[in-house]
């Protein structure tokens, strides 16, 4: 049995070994309650594809010449290993009538040499069958939607697997219960996984950058910007900027308002300085300082007049208008991503960058992914993107928070593929809860290198991290994408997968504290078994993220026994029950 709250979306797995190979067809029913006489929507079915690995994870890095072969040259740092990895999340047409199918399609399937174990299962869901190879597990993922409308209540249903001659070989029953309450249908934290519309991108695809941000926020997910830039003219003899606002604020009030998305960085074209340990980019021709880039000899803390004017202008332009439209509070300004604050010039540009910033608006968020806290940019960064696992400890993460900063996890690297439990991606919200971070950012939904659905491992890119540092460099396996291009395999659309969807369920988790804290919080009666059951519950749940913890790539660690998670989770949702009939809905 699986259990959920209204506006939640719960997946359930069955894992299918059978002596010998064999073509089931799939039907699922809808669930049902015979209480309430109601029925739940049919649930979503996908088969699980399994994904190659080559080596486990680590980043890679070279600087051998692109003549040879470019081999990993130190060990994994992982708990995963060699082989395949469950993850494409292949959807399944439960609705064909498999007695109208022709033998002939089915025996074609059967005998066409495929390029990936995702496509030829791709091609077998289209008639609802699923090859299950000899002394091999196949697995279902069955996904199931609770509406705002549900009654609470236990809902069943079954998964029947029959032969081609339609003859019924195994019969299923599922459970689904439905609790009493509802969480948001909007993210009580945001998720931010950038779009990246690189490699496999589809050209012949209208907004295909809207369709991804949609799919994201079906799984209460979000992309990094809303999918739409505005070009700001900037007059260099008046010193003034200008814009036409048309297409960015029907954009805007689709984003914030219909998806209900919390979050967008501004647009990055635009206001995004620096990364690693680069010089700022320029501004509208300006330079940022005197002399050549990349500026070995210029004093850092000191911006050209020019420059500033040039980047002022249009930063002032765009504020003035988002902040007119009550959209100030959504916008994040990432200035540079993983500055390189051991170098004494980097940490004076970021001070001169960020005071240049705040004299347009000295309440613009600046947002910048250092990992560690930098005391000298107290007082210039105002959103931090720390490392979750104890880089920071939490003792400073409370003094950062009371004076006025933000926190928000950057996870680079961290949502690899070959780690058993999905631990971080499902637990991060929870990390947020606990230690109140409002946003965890990803630097990737859809980074791909190779075709993902072939090959779970990255190719080596060439990579620059400061103007004279040039190297080849592997990223971790999985790493950058969360989610699959549906085109390669000959579908419409995207694919979840399992990481995907453990992401979902760590927001939907989150809604549930979220709502046990509140119910906490207004309990009159301190010592009744209600509150102390809810109280009980918090802390335990609580107790699976201390900080430090492992890093994402291990999972194991995090997580050892991952069926504690669902357990507490139950309990959480049991509590919140109790605790509204106490205190009154």
């Amino acid at each position: 049995m699986i259990a959920a709250a209204r506006n939640e979306e719960e997946s359930l797995q069955l894992a299918i070994r059978l002596p010998e190979s064999e073509l089931l067809s799939v039907s699922v029913s809808k669930p049902e309650c015979k209480s309430t006489g109601q029925s739940l929507p049919a649930p979503s079915v996908c088969v699980v594809g399994n994904v190659p690995v080559d080596y486990p994870s680590n980043y890679y890095s070279t600087r051998q010449k692109t003549s040879l072969r470019f081999l990993p040259q130190v060990g994994p740092a992982c708990d995963g290993w060699i082989g395949f990895w469950p993850d494409p999340l292949i959807p399944l047409n439960t609705s064909t009538d498999h007695a109208a199918t022709a033998h002939e399609e089915i025996a074609k399937l059967k005998n066409s040499t495929w390029s990936s174990d995702s496509a030829k299962l791709a091609a077998y869901g289209k008639y609802s069958l699923v090859p299950v190879e000899q002394g091999q597990t196949r697995a279902l993922w069955l996904s199931f939607t609770v509406p705002e409308s549900a009654k609470a209540g236990v809902y069943s249903g079954f998964v029947q697997l029959a032969d081609q001659s339609g003859k019924e070989k195994y019969h299923v029953v599922y459970r689904v219960k439905v609790f009493d309450f509802s969480i948001p249908t909007k993210p009580v934290y945001g998720a931010i996984y950038d779009i990246r519309l690189g490699k496999f991108a589809q050209s012949d695809v209208p907004d295909e950058e809207k369709q991804i941000t949609e799919f994201l926020a079906s799984k209460k997910l979000c992309g990094d910007s809303l999918p739409a830039s505005v070009s700001i003219t900037y007059d260099k003899a008046t010193g003034k900027a200008t814009a036409n606002w048309d297409k960015f604020d029907k954009v805007a009030h689709w984003y914030f308002d219909e998806l209900g998305i919390r979050y967008s960085y501004t647009p990055n074209g635009l206001f995004y300085l620096f990364g690693w340990g680069m010089p700022p980019r320029d501004s509208e021709g300006e330079k940022p300082y005197a002399g050549e880039y990349p500026y070995d000899k210029a004093d850092r803390s000191q911006l050209r007049p020019e420059y500033k004017k040039a980047y002022q202008a249009k930063l002032r332009c765009f504020w003035e208008h988002v902040k007119a439209k009550g959209w100030d509070k959504n916008f994040i300004l990432y200035i540079s991503d993983e500055p390189f604050y051991s170098q004494p010039q980097i940490i004076d540009q970021m001070k001169a960058l960020c005071a240049m910033i705040h004299e347009v608006d000295p309440n613009i968020p600046i947002y910048s992914s250092t990992w560690r806290h930098i005391p000298q940019w107290d007082g210039s960064l105002n959103v931090w993107g720390v490392g979750h696992y104890g880089i920071v400890p939490a003792t400073q993460l409370e003094k950062t928070k009371a004076r006025g900063d933000r926190i928000w996890w950057t996870t680079d690297g961290q949502m690899c593929l070959d780690t058993p439990y999905c631990a971080i991606e499902r637990m991060l919200p929870y990390w947020c809860h606990y230690y109140g971070a409002d946003v965890y950012e990803f630097w990737g939904s859809n980074w791909y290198t190779y075709d993902p659905f072939r090959y779970g491992w990255h190719s080596y890119i060439e990579q620059s991290d400061s103007p004279t540092n040039h190297y080849h460099v592997r990223y971790p396996n999985g790493d950058g994408y969360i989610f699959y291009p549906g085109h390669l395999i000959g579908l419409n659309g995207y694919v979840s997968s399992v990481r995907m969807e453990q992401a979902r369920e760590g927001l939907e988790d989150a809604a549930c504290l979220v709502l046990l804290k509140h119910e906490l919080d207004r309990c009159k009666t301190k010592d009744s078994a209600a509150y102390k059951k809810g109280l009980d519950v918090w802390n335990r749940t609580g107790d699976l993220v201390p900080i430090p913890t492992p890093g994402g790539r291990y999972s194991g660690k995090i997580l050892p026994r991952p069926e504690v998670i669902d357990q507490l989770k139950y309990e959480v949702a049991q509590a919140i029950v109790l605790l509204q009939s106490e205190n009154g809905k």
